[in-house]
């Protein structure tokens, strides 16, 4: 049953391995600590994902990764580990059929850390830096540098510029950004196709504004001269044609923040999410679009709800506002009967 486990992860760690590289380490732990669990196991593959894989083992699994790798000294490492869990199950050992009803109830794994850290006997990881989300003054200062700048640097700027809006209108994780192609943008509609990596059949299609349309198209014109030009190649590439990561802001952050300002993507994306819920998003469809996880979105809401208690001196408005949603729901009227 191992060697079986271990040909079908590596199988799919080898197929993810361009858009999720680091994964592969997290994946050989993972059939290691199977190896180690389940020595004598006798029964088969089949019989082992539908009953025998446990929560415990996600669990136990995740504490012996972050045990055992020397590099892993951050908090994120849980996410990470649970995270590639995830899109293992989703993604390959569901998609062939083997349907484990305990596993999928607890769907994502990311709902396992709090157990993971209990369990976790070291208290060796960081915890992670609380990442404010900026706000509206933050958010004009990024916007006003952008166009005051926009001539500067040509397609290294352009691109950055693009990324930038991108996080600050929609609250998207780098890692969407980072594999979007050519193609999921279409000018002519305005429209932003979002590949959906968790529920087929469901096609986000974000509307661009014009200003950010005509900043892709220019960004797109100038990516054309290149020979090998491909409208399936990633969108936003680094100038030596690498994967871009968190360090191309890096040079635009440094010239807007100040003593009074601690400005990260993620808080970016944070004022951007918290938007999304201010105009009645839900937390589902706000994952669907930006690919962040609950604890993200979850922070984002809290922050909602503390500035609604902030802006109202008292909470006259705010059960004001909360009944007036809830008397819209049809079963109010039924029980007025």
């Amino acid at each position: 049953m191992t060697n079986l486990l271990e040909e079908m992860v590596i199988d799919f760690s080898n197929e993810i391995k361009d858009n999720f590289a680091t994964y592969s380490a997290i994946y050989v732990s993972f059939v290691e600590y199977i190896k180690e669990q389940y020595t004598d196991y006798e029964y088969s593959l089949e019989y082992f994902l539908e009953h025998d894989l446990s929560r415990r083992d996600i669990i136990k699994s995740c504490i012996r990764y972050i045990q055992n790798s020397a590099k892993v000294k951050k908090e994120t490492a849980i996410d990470k580990y649970l995270n590639a869990m995830t899109k293992l199950y989703e993604e390959c050992i569901s998609k062939k059929h083997f349907n484990n009803r305990n596993l999928f109830a607890i769907l994502p794994f990311g709902s396992l850390k709090s157990e993971v850290k209990e369990q976790l006997k070291d208290n060796y990881l960081k915890e992670k830096e609380a990442l404010e989300a900026i706000n509206d003054k933050d958010a004009d200062k990024i916007l006003n540098y952008l166009t005051q700048n926009k001539t500067k640097g040509k397609v290294v700027f352009l691109r950055n510029s693009i990324l930038l809006k991108l996080i600050i209108l929609y609250g998207f994780k780098l890692e969407r950004l980072k594999y979007m192609v050519v193609e999921d943008v279409d000018l002519d509609k305005h429209i932003l196709n979002i590949r959906n990596t968790i529920y087929d059949g469901i096609s986000i299609q974000l509307e661009l504004p014009f200003g950010l349309v005509q900043e892709i198209r220019s960004y797109i014109e100038l990516l054309k001269k290149d020979i090998e030009f491909s409208s399936s190649q990633f969108l936003f590439l680094s100038s030596n044609k690498k994967i871009i990561d968190s360090s191309f802001a890096q040079t635009i952050i440094e010239n807007i923040k100040d003593t009074s300002c601690n400005v990260t993507l993620t808080g970016i994306a944070k004022f951007a999410i918290i938007n999304m819920i201010r105009e009645g998003i839900n937390k589902a469809n706000i994952k669907l679009i930006t690919g962040m996880q609950d604890i993200i979105v979850d922070d984002c809401e809290k922050k909602f709800l503390e500035q609604q208690f902030q802006e109202a001196n008292d909470t006259v408005i705010l059960n004001r506002d909360i009944n007036k949603k809830i008397r819209g729901i049809e079963t109010f009227d039924k029980l007025l009967e």
